[in-house]
């Protein structure tokens, strides 16, 4: 039994564990992503095809979706600090938003399919943010996010993959809807066993020094009082837009972010149609889309060497960081434009 004033929870995460494991922060980003793109990825071939709605209105729903998210995801990270409520609202966004998206499948006319991804976006805008947020919480070093990060990056490629075959061995799209639920129910899961969201913090003691005894890696913080008061660090809304915009290498970051999603949009958005309708590939090959160049303009796999680069030389890596952003945001481009030229 525990002694008096001791609390036998401070050394736990969630579910009980001292610490969270590295290899459980990888699968999660790996499922939960993958369970984003099931349905994210193929979503302008089914608007297309199943719901005869013309490129116009689905390049429209490319604009909505991210604005969407723009909007509400503060706005539920905010209410979740302020009622203390994260897991609930993790939780209650990312599989109420999933189960939204079921209504893709009634949606008839663009009026109710407009309706559905609105709805869906607002409710589940917070669950990402806030997955992000326990994550770096809970590691000693958060530098070393990245490349547990990554992993989400490989699961949204092999799924993208596995659903195009999935969906080419149907011939339905009623498979991607079906795993988009599956791993999004497994992935809320694992964050629930293994993530203590929202009760972890970066924390400054009253002796300077930062308190990440639930970090990722770390050893599990003995039970009982602490040894000094914690003092929580404090962000102004001032402080946060000098931490954003303070610097003209921040700015030509956001610049080149810019850039950067307009070409993405457009890759997602219209590259899968561009590749089945006119250049006739199959469901399947669409799928290989994230695979490594030639096949695909958006390689999700080719992450791995560049973050096992910048672990083993961080200085070459940052110093042409915004270079490397911007030419890696051209050549991404390059195959879906010469595939244009050709044809």
């Amino acid at each position: 039994m525990a002694g008096a004033g001791a609390d036998p929870s401070c050394c736990r995460g969630a579910g009980g564990g001292g610490r969270v494991p590295a290899t459980a922060i990888n699968v999660i980003y790996f499922i939960t992503l993958a369970g984003s793109a099931s349905v994210g990825a193929f979503l302008p071939l089914y608007l297309f095809n199943v719901k005869q709605l013309p490129l116009k209105q689905v390049g429209l729903f490319g604009v909505l979706q991210p604005f969407t998210k723009f909007v509400a995801a503060p706005l539920w990270t905010s209410a979740a600090d302020v009622f203390q409520a994260h897991a609930t609202v993790y939780t209650a966004g990312a599989l109420v938003a999933c189960g939204v998206r079921m209504l893709y499948l009634p949606a008839d006319g663009f009026g109710a399919i407009v309706c559905v991804l609105l709805l869906a976006e607002l409710l589940g805008a917070g669950a990402g943010p806030m997955l992000d947020a326990s994550v770096l919480a809970t590691m000693a070093d958060p530098d070393e996010w990245g490349k547990h990060r990554l992993w989400g990056a490989v699961g949204f490629g092999t799924a993208v993959l596995v659903v195009g075959y999935v969906l080419q061995w149907s011939g339905s799209f009623l498979p991607m809807f079906v795993m988009h639920a599956a791993l999004t129910c497994g992935g809320v899961a694992l964050v629930r066993q293994f993530l203590p969201l929202g009760t972890v913090s970066l924390e400054k003691r009253n002796d300077g020094a930062v308190d990440k005894s639930h970090a990722l890696g770390a050893p599990a913080a003995p039970c009982g009082p602490a040894s000094a008061p914690a003092e929580r660090v404090s962000l102004t809304a001032a402080r946060v837009m000098h931490i954003l915009f303070g610097s003209s290498q921040r700015l030509a970051f956001f610049v080149v972010v810019l850039l950067s999603g307009m070409c993405t949009g457009v890759i997602n958005n219209f590259l899968f149609l561009f590749l089945q309708h006119d250049l006739g590939a199959s469901t399947g090959l669409v799928g290989s889309g994230r695979l490594p160049p030639p096949l695909s303009p958006s390689s999700d796999v080719l992450s791995l060497p560049v973050f096992a680069l910048h672990r083993r030389y961080p200085r070459l890596v940052s110093f042409a960081v915004i270079r490397i952003a911007l030419l890696s945001s051209c050549s991404s481009n390059l195959p879906f434009m010469s595939w244009c030229d050709t044809y």
